[in-house]
């Protein structure tokens, strides 16, 4: 593989890793607004299954927020090893 080719992978996996990473961040946000949600709808209304939906609502936001913040680490290190992989193969030409 030339050293074209393989800047050219790097580049591509550099972005996907990016936009993996913001990705993460925005199911986080939306996670948490989600629980903060759920735990308000639950709080302030009376109805039992307004209750309900809120508390499932609080845990499905608990729920992407975990994911958002595993995706989002995941994916921030990946681009860091793939800066790592970039200098490398600067420091070899």
């Amino acid at each position: 593989m030339s050293e074209d080719a393989k800047l050219n992978s790097l580049r591509e996996r550099i972005l996907d890793a990016v936009r993996n990473e913001k990705n993460g961040v925005v199911i986080f946000s939306m996670g948490a607004v989600l629980v903060y949600l759920g735990l308000v709808i639950s709080v302030l209304w009376n109805s039992t299954f307004i209750y309900v939906l809120g508390v499932f609502a609080a845990v499905l936001g608990t729920i992407s927020t975990i994911l958002g913040f595993y995706v989002a680490i995941h994916f921030a290190r990946r681009y860091n090893s793939l800066l790592k992989e970039v200098s490398d193969v600067a420091e070899m030409k």
